[in-house]
C-alpha cells in the first residue's frame, strides 16, 4: 500500500481503519471483555505480569499530531501495545519503519493478520512486553494505556530509559500523564500550552520530547 501526499494518506486511512473496525467486531468475548468505555477493552487471558488493555487509537487525532509535528521522514516509530495494529499502520504512510510490541498473543496475531492484509511493507509487530525490550532505537514512542497495573511508576521508569531527543506521543491519561512526563525531563512539543487550556478544550493525544 502506498500513500502519496495528504489525500493519499487519508484515503489509505480510511482503508486501515474499516479493516480494524472489521476485525474487532470478531474479538472473542471469552478473550476479551468491555470496559466503562464500551471501545476498551481488558485482555485478561495473558500469561504476563499485568493485564494487557486494548482500544484503538482515534485515527483522526492521530493524523492530526502527524501533519502538526512533522516528524523526520527517516523515524523509526514504535507502539507501546500495539493491540491490532492501527497506529503503526498510520504511522508507516509518515515514517520509515513502524514497529509495534503487543504482549497478548491473539492480538499479535490479528495485528500480523492486517499487515498482511493491507500490504505494508514497513511495519512489524512482536509479541512481547516492551517493557523487557530496548526501546533506544526508535525515535518516536507511542502509548494509549497499555496496562492498567501501576502505569505511572512502571512508564516514569521505562521512559527514562529513552535517548535524548525521543519523541513521545501519549494519549491522555487525565492528570496521570503530569506524573509521567516530568518537566526535569521532557519538553512538551504539542499542543503546548496546554496547562492554560480549559479542560474540556484539551486534544486527547500530547507529543514530549526527552531531553
Amino acid at each position: 500500500m502506498v500513500a502519496v501526499g495528504k489525500f493519499g494518506i487519508y484515503r489509505q486511512t480510511i482503508k486501515v481503519v474499516k479493516a480494524v473496525k472489521l476485525d474487532e467486531g470478531m474479538i472473542n468475548p471469552s478473550v476479551i471483555r468491555t470496559r466503562k468505555n464500551p471501545e476498551r477493552w481488558v485482555v485478561f487471558n495473558s500469561n504476563g505480569p499485568r493485564l494487557p488493555t486494548y482500544s484503538a487509537v482515534p485515527p483522526r487525532i492521530f493524523l492530526n499530531v502527524f501533519n502538526k509535528m512533522s516528524f523526520p521522514k527517516k523515524s523509526a516509530f514504535c507502539d507501546l501495545g500495539a493491540g491490532k495494529g492501527l497506529a503503526c499502520f498510520i504511522a508507516s504512510f509518515y515514517v520509515s519503519s513502524a514497529i509495534g510490541y503487543e504482549i497478548d498473543p491473539e492480538l499479535h496475531g490479528k495485528a500480523e493478520f492486517l499487515r498482511e492484509k493491507l500490504g505494508l511493507k514497513n511495519v512489524g509487530f512482536i509479541n512481547k512486553d516492551f517493557l523487557a525490550a530496548d526501546l533506544k532505537p526508535y525515535n518516536i514512542l507511542f502509548m494509549h494505556r497499555p496496562f492498567e497495573e501501576n502505569l505511572v511508576e512502571l512508564m516514569s521508569n521505562k521512559l527514562k530509559e529513552t535517548k535524548s531527543g525521543t519523541f513521545i506521543i501519549s494519549y491522555r491519561f487525565d492528570k496521570e500523564i503530569e506524573n509521567i512526563f516530568d518537566p526535569k525531563d521532557y519538553t512538551e512539543q504539542y499542543p503546548g500550552l496546554w496547562k492554560y487550556v480549559p479542560q474540556p478544550l484539551l486534544p486527547t493525544i500530547f507529543v514530549f520530547k526527552r531531553k
